[in-house]
């Protein structure tokens, strides 16, 4: 999806909007494949604008009440060079309560699963950046927490995050270590779906 900066920046108002109507489409095409018209599909998004905007789009595409989550365990990787503005002050996510004033589907009540003392803002002398394995940790964690509330249950969910973001948690889904990871490059805009049986016993085949 095309942004207006590698900061907390809203989306571009043509190419991204564009993309992100594209995404919501198929995300849409899809739960209306497997899933019921009863089911309420969440939506957990980052909380940087970009990923709340994309995530309000894809909420609204899809049938039911459904609702963006902020979590802000799905944050960007803390790196200068993403968070960082043109005049060089790095750019703390907004709020969930921000973002519903913005975004109407954000849900207030949402508690994140794994709260980010990055996402508020500090004094920048305290700024650490986050290595790959601390954001593979990060990720893993939080998709844990979000399993356990939704996927345990046999409930299907939508994640909108950041591609290096993305590509720890398909990580996480393939069951390797980064090290160990035989997927593909990874793209910077797109639809990655996980998937795996759910047995009338109520246990679960591989993802």
């Amino acid at each position: 999806v095309e942004y207006l900066g590698p900061f907390n920046s809203p989306l571009d108002p043509t190419e991204g909007i564009e993309h992100a109507n594209a995404i919501a489409g198929k995300v849409r095409d899809d739960v209306m494949k497997f899933c019921s018209d009863s089911e309420t599909v969440h939506v957990y998004s980052s909380p940087f604008t970009r990923t709340a905007q994309t995530a309000q789009i894809i909420s609204e595409a899809l049938p039911g009440e459904a609702r963006v989550r902020v979590e802000e365990g799905l944050t960007e990787w803390q790196q200068k060079s993403l968070l960082v503005d043109p005049e060089g002050v790095i750019t703390y996510p907004k709020t969930k309560q921000e973002l519903s004033a913005e975004f109407k589907n954000v849900d207030v009540t949402y508690e994140s699963v794994n709260p980010q003392v990055s996402c508020s803002p500090q004094d920048d002398n305290v700024f650490v950046e986050e290595s790959e394995e601390g954001l593979f940790e990060r990720c893993s964690i939080t998709l844990d927490g979000i399993l356990k509330e939704r996927a345990n249950n046999g409930e299907s969910f939508v994640i909108v995050s950041h591609a290096p973001c993305d590509q720890c948690m398909a990580v996480y889904f393939e069951g390797k270590l980064l090290t160990e990871s035989v997927l593909p490059a990874w793209p910077l805009g797109g639809i990655t779906k996980f998937s795996r049986a759910v047995y009338y016993d109520g246990s679960y085949g591989p993802w």
